[in-house]
């Protein structure tokens, strides 16, 4: 059986980390390989204690206390390449989950420098992120690495391997997946959250996403500010956790709004949470291919989100793809498409299944 390592900075709630907490329960299901986790950060991971109870081992390393960041890059690099050499001889393949380039060489050097010499696989997840001028210098020389290229859409190959033009027959497109049938749509659930979260006669527009400067949360605020100036009886819900959460508790306030919009946090629910939503808004900045997406497609949801999405994220027609620049276009938007949930039904294509299947596939040829 061949053995996967998976390399991550932390299992705490996220794109990577839901993908491949999905990819852990459906390796229970089949067992056609062997998973091993290990994370650059050793605090204890929202899904640290699941990943136990399915019986994955996960290994963290030791997070350097140095604050000079290149002081602490090659402190990674060494912490990385000792526990290689000793504890890593007989696993097949260290599959690498990252969103730049510059973290593709932690591992990639650890694992010559180790002399380890296993298969790497660099798995792109997104398609924009922060520190744009390393991640294009390093882009250049990951171009020239002896690895295995995957990413989740074409957007995101493009961002980590260079266009397609360039990276053609040489990047391996696995989309994301999630459990299709855990988010259908249910109105007994909705009935329930509805309740609970004391909505039952409100108009609910959601948003799940981590609160951070990529979701642009900021823009979300300020266009339910305008929709709520003519639907008093709306509420704002949104889930999800992150270093925005005071910057956007300010603009709530500032913008008088904290009667009527909630932040839940991060939730272990959420395929009841979107049960109870009656539109879901999505204005992200970037994206690889978003599971917060696909959850909302599979759940029915009538979905307004920005233009700027990787095609495969398009899998129903009730997802509408609006800019960023209009708040006022994405209130009225919302009056033309709320309440119209196609109930009961589940086109979403993307189930975790066939993304396994992919990996299977792709590590047997390896």
């Amino acid at each position: 059986m061949i053995k996967v390592l998976h390399l991550v900075s932390a299992m705490n709630i996220g794109g990577i980390e839901t993908l491949l907490m999905n990819l852990l329960r459906e390796n229970c299901n089949q067992k056609l390989l062997k998973f091993e986790l290990l994370c650059l950060y050793d605090h204890e991971g929202v899904f640290d204690q699941e990943i136990k109870k399915l019986g994955y081992p996960i290994h963290k390393v030791k997070n350097p206390q140095i604050q000079i960041k290149g002081i602490r890059y090659l402190v990674r690099i060494s912490r990385l390449t000792k526990f290689l050499k000793t504890n890593m001889n007989d696993v097949d393949i260290i599959h690498v989950h990252i969103s730049s380039s510059i973290s593709a060489f932690i591992p990639i050097l650890a694992n010559k420098i180790s002399g380890i010499n296993k298969k790497i696989v660099i798995h792109s997840h997104n398609s924009d992120g922060e520190y744009k001028k390393l991640h294009y210098f390093g882009k250049e020389i990951l171009k020239k690495m002896d690895v295995v290229r995957v990413a989740c859409s074409q957007q995101a190959a493009d961002w980590l391997f260079g266009p397609e033009s360039e990276s053609k027959n040489k990047v391996h497109i696995i989309l994301n997946g999630i459990d299709t049938q855990k988010f259908k749509y249910s109105e007994s659930v909705r009935q329930r959250m509805r309740q609970e979260l004391n909505v039952d006669n409100k108009t609910v527009i959601g948003c799940v996403g981590r609160l951070a400067k990529q979701k642009n949360h900021g823009f979300l605020i300020e266009s339910f500010r305008l929709y709520h100036q003519t639907h008093p009886n709306s509420v704002l819900v949104l889930a999800g956790s992150g270093p925005e959460r005071n910057s956007i508790e300010k603009k709530i306030a500032n913008y008088s709004l904290n009667h009527c919009v909630m932040l839940l946090g991060d939730r272990n629910d959420i395929s009841d949470l979107l049960c109870a939503f009656d539109i879901f808004w999505f204005p992200s900045l970037y994206e690889g291919l978003s599971l917060s997406l696909l959850e909302a497609q599979s759940s029915g949801l009538q979905i307004l989100c920005t233009d700027n999405v990787s095609k495969e994220t398009v899998q129903s027609d009730r997802i509408h793809l609006l800019p960023i620049q209009d708040p006022k276009l994405w209130s009225l938007k919302t009056d033309q498409y709320i309440n119209k949930r196609t109930s009961g039904s589940n086109t979403c294509s993307m189930d975790i299944k066939n993304t396994y299947r992919e990996l299977v596939n792709l590590y047997h040829l390896l």
